[in-house]
């Protein structure tokens, strides 16, 4: 089956099976419809679960057998079979983050589309290939609890975003959000014996016993245990309290009990898509420091580069351009566009961000989302910070640069959207600051929240922090 054909089979399975089965709940039509709206909901994820494993283990074979058949090209220097070997490993890889990014679609549902509880889950880890992992153990766990319709239990190995436990279940009749760790063989009985004692005895030489009988790989085995149990337990701790440990980052975190509402520039996304059903690409400026571009098919290739001479114009509105004006001199003016090195971010990138909310979850038409992932269209964004800093002045906010060099208590542990500019904005209001990190970006650019809305969310939160 086409690839396209297969997205659009299981999106439609998590995404519409509730309403095709029961049709649309809202607030007042009762709790008998609402169960049943719930039920196929569940019943739907479950279905779309299925095929989502049945089609990510096929490209993953696949996968594997091309990356290992070029090692052996390479050895052989055959250069033509490289090449083509090289380009299918990279749409077999495209393919496999989009699954993943349906995987993460799942998750996102199943933590209320709160990115702060889907960060909890995530350690950094490269995701594993899932004939590695005990599929067929786990399988049978989520296929039972899948029996009760008002329970979902997902795979976290389908997804890029969830990384602590094998399982997460959500129930929603009694409202609880648990991590399952699946443990096969006859050492992992052996190694729940010897917890369950420890629990109710609290000797400290039962571990020395266990190695001393079992060996060291069994202690070492049983130590891996205690900290997977370790993890499950602070990340269901943070999600039901707020306090507790980032394992990402090793540091205590605080969520505060105010909710925020994020406003979205979805509506611009859907206006720009009939405008660019007209024109074949469109422009529209948010909040006055976000540029965002959409561009047909037939503008693809050189969408970058169009991008790119509209923020030229935008920064230097004296410069006359040379490309209407005088097309025979115009390579002057790209020149000038590629000296400036605009950073520009294209959507697709999102699918290799485990924290960026899944295309699929975008409150635009489903066309233009497939249109997206399969480069019918492209959206491009650019995020002109200087506007931004006096954007966030309105809300009483005064922003400057930190350089990394000098202000080392500032950077936070791996690499990030501000890596590569080896700098990052320090938002100050009163006598409370707070370093703006990759997260803000990635809800910009990936996840549509308007500009506006965070700094204000930001500003909010700045006043409500207690004095230290």
């Amino acid at each position: 089956m086409d690839f396209e054909k297969v997205v659009k089979e299981i999106s439609d399975l998590a995404f519409a099976h509730g309403i095709r089965t029961v049709g649309l709940y809202v607030p007042g039509d009762g709790e008998e419809k609402r169960d049943r709206f719930v039920e196929a909901c569940h019943e739907g994820y479950a279905l779309a679960q299925n095929r989502l494993i049945e089609e990510l283990v096929k490209i993953e074979d696949e996968l594997l057998d091309s990356k290992n058949n070029f090692k052996e090209l390479r050895r052989n220097r055959n250069l033509t079979a490289i090449e083509q070997t090289k380009s299918k490993i990279s749409l077999l890889e495209n393919k496999r983050l989009i699954l993943k990014k349906l995987g993460d679609s799942l998750a996102w549902i199943v933590l209320g589309n709160e990115l702060w509880k889907i960060r909890r889950f995530y350690l950094g880890e490269k995701p594993r290939y899932l004939r590695s992992t005990n599929l067929e153990s786990v399988k049978r766990v989520v296929d039972e609890i899948n029996k009760d319709k008002m329970r979902f239990a997902l795979i976290t190995d389908l997804t890029s975003c969830i990384q602590v436990g094998d399982i997460i279940e959500i129930n929603f009749a009694d409202k609880y959000l648990k991590l399952i760790e699946v443990k096969e063989g006859i050492m992992n009985e052996k190694i729940a014996d010897i917890l369950d004692s420890f629990s109710k005895t609290d000797c400290d030489r039962i571990p020395y016993l266990f190695a001393k009988q079992e060996g060291l790989p069994a202690l070492k085995q049983l130590i891996r245990t205690v900290k997977q149990d370790q993890r499950m337990d602070e990340v269901v701790k943070v999600i039901q309290t707020g306090k507790g440990k980032d394992l990402l980052h090793n540091k205590q975190l605080f969520i505060p009990n105010k909710y925020y509402i994020e406003e979205d520039y979805f509506s611009e996304i859907n206006e720009m898509a009939t405008e660019c059903k007209q024109k074949g690409f469109s422009i529209k400026g948010i909040d006055g420091c976000l540029l965002v571009g959409m561009f047909g098919q037939e503008m693809v290739h050189d969408s970058p580069l169009g991008f790119a001479h509209s923020i030229y114009h935008l920064k230097h509105p004296e410069a006359q351009c040379l490309l209407e004006a005088t097309p025979e001199i115009g390579y002057e003016e790209i020149d000038r566009i590629m000296a400036e090195r605009y950073p520009i971010n294209d959507l697709i990138q999102g699918l290799g961000i485990p924290s960026a909310m899944p295309t699929f979850l975008w409150s635009v038409e489903k066309e233009l989302i497939m249109d997206i992932l399969f480069r019918r269209k492209v959206i491009l964004s650019y995020l002109d910070f200087e506007k931004m800093f006096h954007l966030a002045s309105t809300f009483g906010i005064k922003c400057q640069w930190v350089d990394k060099k000098v202000e080392p208590r500032y950077v936070t542990k791996g690499r990030d959207f501000f890596s590569q500019l080896g700098k990052r904005p320090l938002l100050t209001k009163g006598e409370k600051q707070l370093v703006m990190g990759d997260g803000t970006i990635v809800k910009i650019i990936f996840n549509g929240v308007r500009p506006a809305s965070i700094l204000q969310i930001i500003g909010e939160s700045l006043d409500s922090q207690p004095k230290e």
